[in-house]
């Protein structure tokens, strides 16, 4: 009868470790793929699919521009038909997150009306959301849209409630001028406050196709700019290179010590996707090309 009962609470407390190995937050690894302007590039955008079907992931991030036209339903279908493989059972679909890009739009009088069409799974309204994957906090906001009270609110609300570890924050414009492509340097009053304010760990762009990666960044509201700040700056990384033709970084020779103070890692021409691998305590970012060379790889530690 003692013999009995021991084994039954030894079973019981196995039970019980399990189940909390299971659930508390920041035991396993969180697998997250970054891609961004596929737009008419099918057999780059393809081909990335694939890439990424074939692993293990929690969630795809794309950083806009998804199409080349979004008025044109054409365009939409070819996005949905290479995708298939990540977003062809609901469960898939749920880890499909996607940013608003400017060439995602629609016509005037119905600029989303394709998007929600066609990712009607999106969180939230569709155009502005978070996930939260184990303790990883993602947000998507809509770059492409200005002076919006709610979705500010709706930030503020994000991040002042989370209670997860890492916090990721995903748009289309490039807050930082790394390239001669349109840059939103509005996020920087509107955002990059914010960001810091709540310990933000990394924000993904695209629209300039090419990947490039700054420094952990502190932003000035002063002159709406940034300085390097390695304790508690976010690091920007721009992914624009699934699909949309490649160009290089284009620095401005008047501006080389902005250059030279704030971006880390510059990679010109190749497509590329990234995959970010977060445990408890470090987020790694690695960045590669079609060809599977290693573009970048870089750590972010917590204790």
């Amino acid at each position: 009868m003692n013999t009995y009962h021991k084994m039954n609470l030894k079973s019981i407390y196995l039970v019980l470790f399990l189940g909390l190995a299971l659930t508390i937050p920041g035991l396993s690894q969180v697998n997250i793929f970054v891609l961004g302007d596929t737009r008419s590039g099918h057999s780059v955008h393809d081909s990335i699919v694939n890439i990424i079907a074939s692993e293990n992931y929690d969630a795809v991030i794309n950083t806009g521009d998804l199409v080349a036209k979004g008025s044109k339903t054409s365009d939409w279908k070819k996005f949905i038909d290479i995708s298939q493989p990540l977003i062809q059972t609901p469960e898939l679909r749920s880890k499909y997150l996607a940013a608003f890009g400017n060439h995602d739009r629609g016509t005037d009088d119905a600029v989303y009306d394709n998007w929600h069409h066609f990712l009607p799974w999106l969180p939230g309204n569709g155009e502005y959301y978070y996930e939260d994957i184990e303790d990883v906090r993602i947000i998507i906001l809509n770059s492409t849209t200005r002076n919006d009270t709610t979705q500010n609110d709706s930030l503020r609300s994000w991040l002042k409630q989370n209670t997860r570890k890492w916090l990721i924050v995903g748009w289309h414009y490039p807050s930082f001028p790394y390239g001669s492509k349109r840059v939103d340097k509005e996020s920087l009053s509107d955002w990059w406050p914010l960001l810091y304010e709540y310990g933000v760990d990394l924000v993904i762009n695209g629209h300039a196709h090419h990947y490039a990666r700054s420094y952990p960044l502190r932003p000035l509201e002063s002159d709406l700019s940034c300085v390097r700040d390695d304790e508690n700056g976010i690091v920007q990384v721009i992914s624009g290179g699934a699909g949309a033709p490649p160009y290089g970084i284009e620095k401005d020779i008047h501006n080389q010590d902005y250059y030279d103070s704030t971006l880390a890692r510059a990679f010109d021409r190749d497509h590329h996707y990234c995959k970010i691998s977060i445990t408890d305590s470090s987020l790694n970012l690695r960045a590669y090309t079609l060809g599977d060379s290693l573009i970048d790889d870089f750590t972010l530690r917590k204790n």
